[in-house]
């Protein structure tokens, strides 16, 4: 069964059983590569799960970027007659973060200190996303129809305010 694209814009429903798969598979993700924090999410940001290093109050502001920055690259990628890039990389002095699609209605995300090597990183990613798309695949989706919701975009003060805590947090580690 071929999954339809935006799909990922109605939520999904996972057994209690898939959830403690995803959670192994991120905590031998993030320990296997070194990761400071690692989040699988839906295309819309929100948290599937996540393991991490450090506070908890960032990372719904860290997946509703990563998730935006997906859905600009596919206007990117659609000018430039692409299909729609599979992943986005960031290099930071400090900190650097790598994300994937996983199927059409997900993406891997990961933050890593420079010190990490990004090929470690890549190749271990790769195989995260393989065991979860085995995984995923199976993921049940809500089918009741719901009114459509204006999404307000944070504003440029918002999100300098998001990156200052990002900078702040990830130094105290």
């Amino acid at each position: 069964m071929k999954k339809e694209e935006n799909k990922g814009l109605k939520r999904a429903l996972f057994t209690e059983e898939q959830i403690k798969s995803v959670n192994r598979i991120l905590k031998e993700l993030q320990r296997k590569a070194q990761l400071s924090l690692v989040m699988l999410l839906d295309v819309s940001g929100q948290s599937i799960a996540n393991v991490a290093r450090g506070k908890k109050t960032v990372r719904e502001g860290i997946s509703a970027l990563v998730a935006g920055n997906f859905a600009a690259s596919e206007e990117l990628s659609r000018l430039m007659g692409e299909k729609g890039f599979r992943c986005l990389f960031h290099e930071g002095q400090e900190y650097s973060v790598y994300a994937c699609k996983v199927l059409y209605d997900f993406i891997l995300m990961a933050v890593f200190k420079a010190d990490v090597r990004f090929g470690l990183v890549k190749l271990y990613l790769n195989k995260a996303i393989s065991d979860l798309e085995g995984l995923l695949k199976d993921v049940a989706f809500e089918t009741k129809e719901e009114e459509s919701e204006t999404v307000e975009m944070p504003s440029e003060e918002d999100l300098d305010a998001l990156l200052e805590k990002l900078k702040e947090e990830f130094k105290l580690e």
